[in-house]
């Protein structure tokens, strides 16, 4: 009876282990430095792809083990791997600590997207990628 407990509690607390993993790929500070603009990109395992995603943290935030806050674009958009290396796509610009613009290649998945977050206000802009 025993070892059928352990057996199951084991299984139950290594099934809520989080499979997805963040790799931070740029960091962007508002020009006081108030807050960060985070992309990076998630990877949930083999079977999913690896997306791109933004999240805007506190300064000195560390970047959590969770979805953007702001923009998370579907598998592969955004972003092209050719092995380990990332061709960045995703253009930010700060204007201030409060208006944050995002230029993402035009038809992106765009799978999430917020307008504001905390007070920040975020413009998104499509370009067509041959305009770089």
């Amino acid at each position: 009876m025993r070892s059928t407990f352990t057996a199951l509690w084991l299984l139950g607390t290594t099934s809520c282990v989080n499979p997805c993993g963040n790799e931070v790929v740029e960091t962007v500070p508002s020009p006081t430095q108030k807050w960060s603009a985070v992309v990076f990109v998630r990877d949930c395992g083999a079977t999913t792809g690896f997306s791109t995603q933004l999240s805007i943290l506190r300064a000195r935030e560390n970047l959590p083990n969770e979805s953007g806050n702001v923009l998370v674009l579907g598998d592969g958009s955004g972003w092209v791997t050719t092995g380990a290396t990332l061709d960045k796509s995703i253009r930010v610009v700060w204007r201030s600590d409060a208006s944050l613009e995002l230029k993402v290649p035009m038809h992106s998945d765009v799978r999430f997207f917020s307008k504001t977050h905390e007070g920040v206000r975020v413009e998104f802009e499509e370009y067509d990628k041959e305009d770089r």
